[in-house]
């Protein structure tokens, strides 16, 4: 009877350790979709991005005038569309670093898909960020400040 019990709490241990080993297949291939995911979504949301300033000419225009270096020559109309447009970006933006802080992407994936894009380099950027920084959680804020502000083009 001893021996009967015993083969039942070894074949029991074994189903039970077995378990273990499959939810921890599971979990880790669930990691790799979960992540594979958020870097689809990061790229659509690049691309979305991209073509919204190639299908909309007052998008461009307004980018262009606020990328040649004075952005006093910019419209109010050019102000306002630029202005929406960052809000859009820097959601988007912060998307992305909370999704580093979170493990799913690397930094190398958050440089890559968008974290030192042309745009944080546009001189209307440098103008615009102070005004809303505030409207941001501090850490991202900061993030901006000591990574994307950086990269700015040099003042002409």
């Amino acid at each position: 009877m001893k021996m009967k019990s015993g083969l039942r709490d070894t074949i029991g241990f074994i189903g039970v350790i077995a378990s273990l080993a499959l939810v921890a297949y599971e979990v880790r291939q669930n990691t790799k979709a979960v992540r594979g995911q958020t870097l689809q979504s990061i790229a659509e949301q690049a691309a979305e991005i991209s073509f919204l300033g190639v299908n909309n000419p007052d998008l461009r225009a307004a980018l262009t005038k606020g990328s040649d270096g004075d952005p006093s020559d910019m419209t109010p109309s050019d102000r306002s569309i630029l202005g929406w447009w960052y809000s859009g970006v820097m959601r988007v933006t912060e998307n992305r670093f909370r999704q580093y802080q979170l493990g799913v992407v690397g930094q190398a994936s958050l440089g890559q898909l968008g974290g030192y894009a042309m745009v944080f380099r546009n001189a209307y950027f440098k103008e615009w960020w102070p005004r809303v920084r505030y409207q941001f959680p501090e850490d991202f804020a900061q993030y901006v400040d000591t990574t994307l502000i950086p990269l700015q083009l040099p003042d002409r």
